[in-house]
């Protein structure tokens, strides 16, 4: 049975820990896929990379699942053996071996404390120890198909790694059992004493006891300490060297892609406080004094102004809406636009239910708060697109939203 369940519990520690690798190649390659210029190809692509995420999603279910369950039914199953076989070993000793070897309370410590960290490190632990050897390979293989030079250069810092949390564990493990050894007689007085309270009380030995109990604490308490030190050593240790490692990555993948030149066309991320100077460029509010910029192949330079204008929608972060009511604001964006129309698009843009909710509906007038109030920003940035979309002559060809 234990066979049985630590071969499911392996294949679903190796679905598990291998997903996150291989969810981040999926998701590379949807970055790659959509900034591609043909886009129906681009859509394809997209819905196929999002059945195989779907796909994925479903496979990593089934193994956290069996990862899970099977590695916490040994965990059990292995603690209740150790107890049962703890317990025969013991109760077949001399008596000698309890007044001279061990107390009652070492005995009743190992049941509870030392058979449950079995009971953890046979179930979670172990767990977790499989997963993340299989993230450790598919990571590598992932790693590997995707820019081996990249791969390369992670895995020659990998042994350092190993080596800080080899020696973490070495030492902190030390230090763990030494302090499990120190707060045993400090167990054991406290067991004796609760055991035999009423002895206790009968001699008013209550504060010699609470006595001796902190006596063996204090004793314990400087193994604690260095605990402390050696764990937060550790660990600032093994972040540091994975932080450097991650850096590495970065700066080395991004001087990959600065030699192999590409294109500054292929693709523009906009963000923060250079969406201003794009968007202007693209709206023609000035030209660049060096370069070209392009749609679809065309210098915007050499387009009519009033026409390429004509065909951009802008919104900005802040829509501004013009002293007017807001039907007359919507019809702004269309020569001759009817109220039948506005209200048609309003409709269409989800916003008529908001507009209606105003104390004059579509008559409401513009006022400066309403432009400035927080909680009308979202309501501000459909209106103001649905005055673009109703644009000549039929519906700007080029969206800019400007989004946070």
């Amino acid at each position: 049975m234990d066979v049985v369940l630590l071969v499911l519990g392996c294949i679903g520690a190796m679905i598990n820990g291998g997903s996150l690798p291989w969810y981040s190649y999926l998701f590379g390659n949807f970055v790659n896929k959509i900034v591609a210029s043909d886009k129906s190809q681009m859509m394809n692509d997209v819905r196929q990379i999002s059945v195989y995420m779907v796909i994925l999603a479903v496979v990593v279910v089934i193994g956290a699942y069996l990862e899970i369950m099977c590695w916490r039914i040994v965990g059990e199953r292995s603690a209740l053996r150790v107890r049962r076989e703890y317990l025969k070993a013991v109760l077949r000793q001399e008596i000698g071996f309890f007044d001279t070897e061990v107390s009652t309370g070492e005995v009743m410590q190992s049941i509870s404390s030392d058979v449950a960290q079995i009971q953890e490190v046979m179930g979670e632990k172990m767990a977790g120890f499989v997963h993340h050897v299989f993230t450790f390979i598919f990571g590598y293989v992932v790693g590997f198909r995707t820019s081996w030079r990249i791969a390369l250069a992670v895995l020659a810092v990998t042994p350092v790694m190993m080596a800080c949390g080899i020696a973490y564990k070495a030492i902190y493990g030390g230090l763990a059992a030494n302090e499990e050894a120190s707060y045993q007689p400090a167990g054991s007085v406290a067991q004796q004493a609760i055991s035999s309270i009423r002895t206790v009380l009968s001699f008013v030995m209550e504060d010699r006891l609470a006595d001796r109990y902190a006596e063996w604490l204090r004793k314990a308490s400087p193994i604690g300490v260095k605990m402390g030190f050696a764990k937060g050593a550790g660990m600032g240790m093994i972040y540091l060297v994975t932080y450097s490692q991650w850096a590495l990555a970065l700066w080395y993948g991004a001087k990959l892609v600065a030699q192999q030149e590409i294109k500054g066309g292929d693709a523009i991320a906009c963000f923060f406080g250079v969406m201003s100077t794009v968007f202007a460029l693209i709206e023609r509010f000035y030209d660049p004094t060096r370069g070209t910029i392009t749609l679809d192949g065309q210098d915007l330079g050499s387009l009519n102004l009033k026409w390429l204008r004509s065909q951009i929608g802008l919104v900005g972060q802040e829509p501004i809406l013009f002293a007017v009511s807001i039907i007359e604001n919507v019809m702004m964006g269309k020569e001759n636009a009817t109220r039948q129309e506005a209200i048609a698009a309003c409709t269409k843009a989800n916003a008529h239910t908001f507009v209606l909710g105003l104390p004059d509906g579509y008559d409401t007038q513009v006022t400066r708060s309403i432009n400035q109030t927080d909680d009308d920003a979202d309501a501000d940035d459909g209106l103001t697109s649905l005055s673009l979309s109703m644009g000549p002559p039929e519906s700007p060809k080029q969206i800019l939203y400007w989004f946070i």
